[in-house]
């Protein structure tokens, strides 16, 4: 069609004489000539695309706001980003959208407690995650809208990390703790922290939200239980720490997800 319009102009028809001509003369076949496409469609999938990409970002930034040492801004920014992603999702409940993907977001020889807390504080980006085991250990993976995967993956990106620096920070302050026993409290701690800080600010969605929430966690099994038949359950006993549990608790509450886990020069690069 560009061709058509630098060779032509404007003045003739999109599927006329002139642009068959073209066709046939650079050998393409009669399922070239006679493709179509909705301009308006595809503009509203691509202005669709803009706003979801800016939504991620607006919910990345305010994860990162509620790190902030003032305890009011902390839970007021973890309050919006909970709401701008519920907001998200209500509407493609709404808009009847019932596409859900599958994504990987960390694979390990073993179940550490890393991953066990990763499993614990991603259910609260609106994603259900699950336990793979492979012949070369085990992954973990989120099911949900293409949105909340990839936002899982960015969180679970980070949080690989930070737990890891977290947990060396509180060994070198609490040096008379060691062994497995104290890391594995530690991550349950910080679990359980992050997963209290989001639900008490789903004390504060009003009824319409609270519904919606319920659609939208109801619509995450049904989709878990059609990817995944056959799905079973199983715990482990381990032995507990209070002292780091305690600690890792008091972490999780303080735990902002910060931006910049990818570098911007890594499209630059070949793979």
């Amino acid at each position: 069609h560009y061709y058509c319009f630098i060779k032509y102009g404007d003045s003739i028809n999109h599927h006329g004489k002139e642009y068959h001509f073209e066709c046939e003369r650079f050998g393409w076949s009669k399922k070239v000539s006679a493709a179509k496409l909705d301009i308006e469609q595809e503009y509203l999938s691509i202005e669709g695309e803009i706003q979801t990409e800016a939504m991620l970002e607006k919910v990345k930034k305010l994860l990162k706001l509620a790190s902030s040492s003032n305890e009011y801004e902390s839970q007021l920014a973890t309050q919006k980003a909970n709401q701008l992603l519920l907001k998200y999702n209500l509407n493609r409940v709404t808009n009847d959208e019932t596409e859900y993907f599958v994504r990987p977001v960390i694979h390990a020889k073993k179940k550490t407690a890393l991953i066990s807390a990763l499993y614990e504080i991603l259910p609260n980006f609106l994603v259900r995650p699950v336990f793979s085991h492979t012949k070369n250990g085990i992954s973990l993976e989120v099911t949900g809208s293409r949105v909340n995967t990839e936002l899982a993956q960015y969180v679970a990106d980070f949080l690989k990390v930070e737990l890891e620096r977290l947990y060396k920070e509180h060994k070198i302050h609490n040096p008379h703790l060691k062994g497995i026993s104290a890391k594995n409290s530690y991550m349950r701690g910080i679990a359980k922290g992050y997963v209290e800080k989001v639900q008490n600010n789903y004390q504060d969605l009003n009824d319409k939200q609270s519904k919606a929430l319920i659609s939208i966690e109801h619509n995450l099994d049904k989709n878990l239980n059609e990817i995944y038949r056959g799905l079973s359950s199983s715990h482990s006993k381990t032995k507990r720490c209070l002292e780091s549990e305690r600690a890792g608790k008091k972490a999780g509450k303080g735990l902002s997800i910060n931006p910049g886990i990818k570098s911007k020069l890594k499209k630059f690069l070949l793979s």
